[in-house]
């Protein structure tokens, strides 16, 4: 079954804030190069690269209406040593 992302009104408040674009979020989501982090329990990160090489990490939230549904919470750009262990793991050597 594929997760589904939903954009929550606190999720478009928080993107805003690191100046960061539903459109580069769901580039990030559905990118074939990226990392999934368990955060918390029902938290997870995901780490990729928008279309114009912008390195985000986006957070969502499971839903508590079904499975593989989540809530986009916050995104922001990655820190070096994040971009840095990114591209070791997914196979990209600066």
């Amino acid at each position: 079954m594929k997760n589904r992302y939903s954009f929550t009104v606190e999720g478009l408040q928080n993107i805003a804030v690191y100046d960061v674009t539903p459109q580069e979020v769901w580039e990030v989501l559905h990118a074939a190069r990226r990392l999934t982090r368990q955060l918390a329990s029902e938290a997870v990160g995901i780490f990729g690269v928008t279309a114009r090489g912008r390195y985000l990490v986006v957070f969502v939230i499971e839903s508590r209406l079904e499975d593989n549904d989540w809530d986009i919470w916050a995104a922001r750009e990655m820190d070096a040593e994040e971009i840095a262990t990114f591209d070791r793991q997914t196979g990209r050597q600066p």
